[in-house]
């Protein structure tokens, strides 16, 4: 029988709270390129996990969790985590505070 189905279940339930997570590594005062590979290597490692924990840790396996969980990871960040504020509120939350600049005076 097929693991398949299993595999995709998990991967979109895993796929859809990461965005919460990669919000904590993610800094806002990154490019959107640093972001972008952040949120990639996150989603990857993320997908590898939930193959390995469904006893299905294979290439082919793996990928198709890892891409499940990307896509899903930003279906849900654009319909749900950013327009709800969560997942900015955590970015700013776990960014340091910027050192003031030249031009701040005490």
């Amino acid at each position: 029988m097929e693991q398949l189905p299993d595999l995709a279940m998990w991967s979109l339930i895993v796929g859809f709270g990461m965005p919460p997570i990669v919000a904590v590594v993610n800094q806002p005062r990154w490019p959107g390129w640093v972001r972008a590979l952040i949120t990639i290597l996150v989603c990857v490692a993320a997908g590898a996990i939930t193959a390995y924990l469904d006893g299905s840790l294979t290439d082919r396996r793996w990928t198709t969790a890892a891409l499940i969980v990307g896509v899903a990871a930003i279906g849900s960040y654009r319909a749900f985590w950013r327009p709800s504020g969560i997942a900015p509120a955590i970015e700013q939350t776990s960014s340091p505070a910027t050192p003031p600049g030249p031009d701040y005076h005490h």
